[in-house]
């Protein structure tokens, strides 16, 4: 997940050095500036909210994944039984025609 920087450098926001003016103990940016740095902030902080929403949605994506191959291992299971069974059933039918077919010929 993307978070938002703690310090922002002059670079990050597109102000070049001389237009900033240091003073002792603080840093003086021109009003027109500082509309800049918000304007930057809020593409940021815009930024992340859509990469969340992004991570959210793949989130989502993966755990309906997960369900999904979850049921259709069951489903399978289920199939298999349910086969195996049938396969089962049709061999004693066929052992039980043969053991009748043997027992009249004797």
């Amino acid at each position: 997940m993307i978070t938002m920087p703690s310090v922002l450098t002059l670079r990050d926001v597109n102000i070049h050095p001389r237009r900033v003016t240091l003073l002792p103990g603080q840093i003086v940016i021109p009003e027109k500036e500082i509309y800049y740095i918000q304007k930057k902030l809020t593409e940021l902080q815009y930024e992340m909210e859509i990469r969340k929403e992004e991570d959210d949605i793949k989130e989502l994506m993966l755990t309906q994944s997960q369900e999904r191959i979850f049921n259709l291992t069951k489903e399978n299971e289920q199939l298999k039984q349910m086969l195996s069974k049938r396969n089962q059933n049709r061999i004693k039918k066929v052992f039980m025609r043969l053991s009748k077919k043997l027992k009249l010929r004797r």
